[in-house]
């Protein structure tokens, strides 16, 4: 298995919360290189015992003898195990918050003494990845710390007293029911013998019993001035066990958010349900007078002889079950080993043992895609070959991340490996944290009027760049659009003052403030500003900046700035399709490779491919494994699309039609794990509320219109969203009858956008082959002042699609409709030529049934209105002509169609113009046969 499918197999394990990892020592020094490592450990007991200090013989000895072997013997110089303990204690640093700071800086000290700041970088990537299992062999208070365990056994402390009080009250809240009861049937004259159960030993004294639980419980006041209160009492008390209730359930669900250290067996009961890290080989004491001894064990505080890992089944064996039990159900990842470690050489036997002996778990195992055991081999160069053996062997595979990830050391190769590991589905509760963060920075920095300085933030702004594709489509009516919105507003007046010093860190926070907020350059930026921030930035920035560029020039139909090599192919499918050229969208959609780890470029194709009514059932399926994908939005994406455009119907008995694929359960599933990740459909209803007109039913006479004489163009920045949208995910509104986007939605954002992109509006408008929409849209371009010098090429675009093949069939007849308005408003110079090809290639009047379209019906009314409008208004004369005669020489099968286009092609003709012309003696001739053989109406009508 190759690196890359590995991960996405650990990838998997992880958000099926069936991984675990396991940390060893190597895992400690990405934090401090003052943290050991075996050797590290045991070299000054070696030079001690054997009185060398050579590292080459010392690395001699420890082949001789072993880790296990040397700490054996030292424990035997000495005559007790205490020395070895001890002797740890003194030489395995430890991790601490400082105090006094701002944010938490971790430190490292020996001994109470400060040795340096902690790097926590790997640990806080590990703990995100919100494993629920962490079992470690370390000492060492690193996962301690970083995991905030302390806070779990605070919570638990909470909850045992809470609990203890809670028995308390449900014992008395006894005693004052049965006061209550008797004092009602016997009006507290009961004898004790008739007494209930519960206050028999308070021999029937309810002051006394008041007053008694007053004093243990305080808090409650009862009151003590009158028998008449008991009911009263009785209340209070019930309203406090109900708040002692609620309280545990909120501490509970707190508890099973933190992480809570395991460190002897007969914590094992407190692990179902709840985060944990397992120390099994002992936890360091940070205080001397805490109690010594591991797992019950008074003499052994720390497992590291050879006797003690030969006794651990024995001493300890609920860890040993425990362990065991959690190989046959789960998945681990091994991480901070190498592989002549005791500790991994032990566990590894564990996993051999517990494989051996299930059949179930080998079969599994032998699957392709199904490994379970992973260790992670961090260093810049291939593991030996008899290691490689030794991990296939025990079920256990390499991951070697040199192979994939780029680093000048172990650290670097396992903060990329963990990054990549990261749930997409904690990203997002971060980015919103994070843009809050760098809005108020930079507000403070605006009302405190300090001197601009964003490298104190430059970690969030990095990560929030690093995320676009995570967020692809974020939501855009929260409080994240408004601080990217105050964030963009800032950059803008600080790039028209100082564009020049724009530093990189300015450029990636205005690039992703953009693409969150799915707008383009020009919403904010000066063109000339924004090219010219483009050139002081290099590499990957400088590319995403002009991804931006070039999909503000699609959606506009401006020519690209770069060359093709330098634009995605599908923002060049999107420019070719904007502008009705279906044969060269058609030629880079099939030969578009997208790269394989990225998927949503895949499923962009598909739906392109569907847009060209091509059958993609088949290519479609792999696209709905989610193991392919980085981001969860754009799997909940992918799950709803792919299936509108599949084509695999069903029809059940009472005839509603269903979907073959159908992934409902997945979504809501997605959905109800991730309540954050909002889907398409989702923002695009929220993006069309917003822009709704209050329509209120108003009787005649009596409607009015507020204006608003201020700059809000908030309905037209939502509405280029919601086209953005499209955009991105290549999404069709209406496709092969199914309407994926009503035509009222459409109509609204339509009326918002078509003065600024009208070549979108029409594209998507004819797509739903409305004659009401298609004659609105098309008037509303023809008569907008802003539009008339994009009419030529709009037409021109228009008649060139009519003439490809590639023009999808659902097409023909809105664009045939568009253009019988378009060339109202438009000089006939401009369309003459592109006409006459298209009456050319489409033969109106060619032989019956040979012509394109040979009768009369409803559904080829658009062509013949176009053809007997272009025939009319074309101010070409040879043109004219040239028909009148190409019909005329038909003879005897002229009809009254034909009849038709010759009174069309009429207009404008004089005499002179048929006298001047080539064509006269042909004419001339063959309405002399009309007159001599003429026998229908048609041919009358002709003469």
């Amino acid at each position: 298995m190759q690196t890359e499918q590995q991960i996405i197999r650990i990838k998997h394990l992880l958000n099926n919360k069936s991984l675990s990892f396991i940390i060893g020592a190597g895992f400690s020094k990405n934090m401090s290189n003052k943290f050991f490592d075996w050797g590290d450990l045991l070299k000054p007991i070696i030079t001690e015992m054997y009185h060398i200090d050579d590292e080459k013989e010392i690395k001699h000895k420890i082949e001789e003898i072993g880790y296990l072997g040397i700490a054996q013997e030292y424990v035997r110089r000495k005559g007790f195990h205490e020395a070895i303990d001890v002797y740890i204690e003194q030489h395995t640093p430890t991790i601490s918050i400082k105090e006094n700071s701002d944010e938490p800086e971790y430190i490292v000290t020996l001994n109470n003494e400060f040795i340096e700041s902690a790097d926590v970088t790997c640990h806080r990537l590990l703990f995100n990845l919100d494993v629920k299992h962490i079992y470690t062999f370390n000492y060492d208070n690193c996962l301690d710390i970083i995991g905030n365990t302390g806070k779990a056994q605070k919570l638990l402390s909470e909850i045992r007293n809470l609990q203890n009080k809670l028995e308390f009250l449900e014992l008395n809240e006894e005693k004052l029911s049965g006061y209550l009861y008797i004092s009602i049937e016997d009006n507290m004259k009961a004898v004790k013998v008739n007494l209930p159960t519960a206050i028999q030993n308070d021999n029937g004294d309810y002051n006394h019993f008041i007053k008694t639980l007053n004093c243990n419980y305080p808090e409650l006041n009862l009151f003590t001035d009158n028998i008449s209160h008991i009911k009263d009492n009785c209340h209070i008390v019930q309203n406090e066990i109900a708040r002692i209730k609620a309280q545990i359930l909120l501490l509970q669900k707190h508890r099973e958010s933190v992480y809570q250290l395991i460190s002897s067996s007969e914590m094992l009961s407190l692990t179902d349900g709840k985060r944990s890290i397992f120390k099994l080989h002992g936890s360091i004491r940070l205080d001397k007078s805490a109690p010594y001894g591991f797992d019950g064990d008074r003499h052994c505080n720390y497992i590291i002889t050879s006797e003690d890992y030969k006794e651990y089944p024995i001493k300890h064996e609920p860890f040993v079950n425990y362990m065991k039990i959690s190989l046959l159900k789960g998945a681990f990842c091994i991480i901070g080993f190498s592989c002549d470690d005791p500790n991994f050489l032990s566990w590894m036997s564990w996993v051999k043992e517990v494989v051996d002996k299930n059949i179930e778990i080998r079969k599994e195992l032998s699957q392709k895609n199904s490994a379970r055991f992973f260790y992670i081999h961090s260093a810049d160069k291939p593991l030996s070959e008899e290691k490689r053996l030794l991990l296939k062997n025990h079920y256990i595979e390499c991951v070697e991340l040199f192979s994939l990830f780029e680093g000048d050391c172990h650290k670097v190769r396992i903060i990329q490996f963990l990054k990549q590991l990261l749930p997409t589905s904690l990203y997002y509760p971060k980015i919103k944290k994070t843009w809050h963060s760098i809005n108020k920075y930079i507000s403070d920095i605006q009302y405190s009027k300090k001197d601009w300085n964003i490298t104190k933030i430059s970690e969030d702004i990095k990560f929030i760049y690093c995320s676009a594709n995570v967020n692809r489509i974020p939501l855009q009516s929260n409080s994240d659009h408004h601080n990217r919105n105050h964030i963009l507003q800032r950059l803008q007046s600080r790039f028209r003052r100082k564009w020049n010093a724009a530093s990189e860190l300015e450029l990636m926070l205005a690039f992703s403030a953009l693409r969150e907020e799915l707008l383009l350059p020009c919403h904010y930026f000066d063109d000339e500003i924004y090219n010219q921030l483009i050139e002081t930035c290099k590499n990957s920035l400088q590319s995403d900046l002009k991804c931006l560029l070039h999909k503000e020039q699609a959606l506009t139909n401006q020519k690209f700035s770069d060359t093709n090599d330098h634009i995605s192919p599908f923002i060049q499918i999107w420019k070719y399709l904007y502008n009705f050229d279906f044969k060269s969208a058609k030629y880079l959609v099939d030969s578009w490779k997208p790269l394989k780890d990225n998927p949503i470029d895949e499923v962009r194709k598909q739906m392109f491919k569907a847009l060209f009514s091509e059958d993609v059932f088949e290519d479609i399926r792999p696209l709905t494994n989610q193991d392919l994908y980085y981001s969860i939005q754009d799997y909940l994406n992918a799950l709803e699309l792919l299936p509108l455009i599949s084509r695999n119907y069903t029809f059940g008995q009472d005839g509603s039609m269903n979907n073959a694929i159908d992934f409902s359960d997945e979504v809501s599933q997605i959905q109800t794990d991730c309540p954050y990740i909002k889907n398409a459909d989702y923002i695009l209803n929220r993006l069309i509320e917003s822009i709704k007109e209050n329509n209120k039913t108003i009787p005649f006479g009596n409607k009015s219109r507020s204006f608003d004489f201020d700059s809000d163009n908030s309905k037209f920045i939502n509405s280029f969203k919601v086209l953005s949208i499209l955009f991105e995910l290549c999404r069709p509104l209406h496709i092969s009858n199914i309407i994926l986007f009503s035509t009222e939605k459409w109509n609204i954002v339509c009326d918002n956008l078509y003065q600024d992109y009208p070549y979108p509006c029409l594209f998507y408008s004819l797509q739903y082959n409305d004659e009401k929409l298609t004659k609105s849209v098309s008037q509303k371009i023809l008569y907008c002042d802003r539009l008339t010098p994009y009419l030529p090429n709009i037409v021109k675009s228009l008649f060139a699609s009519l003439g490809q093949s590639e023009c999808p069939n659902f097409y023909r007849t809105p664009i045939m409709k568009s253009l019988s308005i378009l060339l109202i408003g438009l000089d006939a110079k401009f369309w003459n030529s592109d006409f006459t090809k298209f009456f050319d290639k489409l033969q109106p009047y060619a032989e019956n049934g040979t012509r394109k379209y040979d009768d009369l019906n409803y559904s080829h009314e658009n062509f013949y209105e176009l053809v007997t409008f272009g025939l009319t208004w074309t101010s070409d004369k040879d043109f004219k002509l040239r028909v009148i005669s190409e019909i005329l020489h038909t003879h005897e099968s002229i009809d009254n169609w034909k009849n038709l286009l010759i009174t069309k092609a009429l207009k404008s003709l004089t005499n002179e113009d048929f006298v001047a012309s080539k064509y006269y003696q042909d004419i001339y001739q063959d309405l002399l046969w009309l007159c001599q053989n003429g026998n229908i109406p048609a041919h009358i009508y002709v003469i």
